[in-house]
């Protein structure tokens, strides 16, 4: 792939799931106030809702594509009482990753259990 390591030096606080907050403190880390960052990330996030909302698909260049797509009616059960019904055609967001992304991911989008 080339080039150097473009990642912001930020520690992940914890295992789990990267959220909003930790999104922030990364930008924080590239030299940003609290408040820009924060600003940032909700202004990112905004505009790939309004886009998906205008039924407008979001190209982000070497990360990947959301797009809304149609959901067709399937087979479900209710967990809990485990009848069966079914999930009615419903709109949904759909991610695909580019393909730089998926390289860069690796054996971790093949086998999920790897950390």
């Amino acid at each position: 792939m080339g080039g150097a390591d473009r990642r912001a030096p930020y520690d992940h606080p914890s295992q789990g799931t990267c959220t909003r907050a930790d999104l922030c403190e990364r930008v924080r880390a590239l030299g940003f106030s609290h408040r820009d960052a924060r600003a940032l990330v909700q202004g990112v996030f905004s505009a790939i809702t309004d886009a998906l909302a205008d039924e407008e698909p979001v190209k982000v260049r070497r990360f990947g594509r959301f797009e809304m797509v149609e959901r067709a009616p399937r087979p479900a059960r209710d967990l809990a009482t485990g009848d069966p019904l079914m999930v009615g055609r419903h709109r949904s967001v759909a991610f695909r990753p580019s393909p730089h992304l998926r390289d860069a991911l690796g054996a971790a989008l093949l086998d999920p259990e790897t950390p």
